[in-house]
């Protein structure tokens, strides 16, 4: 007669300890691709509102100063930019990003609000903590980033 095969409490521990070493690795590797996959929106948005900005600059001959939108720094959830609210200016440049978004943008341009230069901001609270993720991109290209995930 054969005998039923089974594990042993011992070979069940340790399967057990050998998963948990392995959520305890790829979890905070996976938290860190989802943040890269969030700043990617801001990236992706800087660079065509900057694109717009060079594009109303060769019509216009300087910047425009692009107030906040949408004036609430959105959460963790992502929102709609809402095209009732939107100020002129951003109607002027022809920025509107698709579907929703995690980051509210600006455009700071000169002291009069028209100029020369500008710097583009990016603001999100991308895990709902309070604290603001900022990337800014300036005329030149130069991009920073004050992110408190990373």
């Amino acid at each position: 007669m054969r005998r039923a095969r089974s594990f042993t409490l011992i070979e069940l521990m340790v399967v057990v300890a050998l998963i948990s070493i392995l959520v305890t690795i790829a979890v905070p590797n996976y938290q860190r691709f989802q943040l890269r996959a969030k700043v990617a929106e801001a990236n992706h948005n800087l660079g065509a509102i900057r694109g717009c900005l060079e594009v109303y600059e060769m019509e216009n001959e300087s910047y425009v100063l692009c107030t906040l939108h949408p004036a609430t720094v959105p959460s963790a959830a992502r929102v709609f930019w809402e095209d009732t609210a939107v100020p002129q200016s951003w109607i002027d440049i022809g920025f509107k990003p698709v579907g929703q978004i995690r980051y509210s943008y600006e455009v700071q341009a000169g002291a009069s609000g028209i100029g020369t230069s500008y710097i583009i901001i990016a603001r999100g609270d991308l895990d709902g903590d309070g604290v603001e993720s900022v990337i800014q991109l300036d005329q030149n290209g130069n991009m920073t980033s004050a992110n408190p995930l990373e």
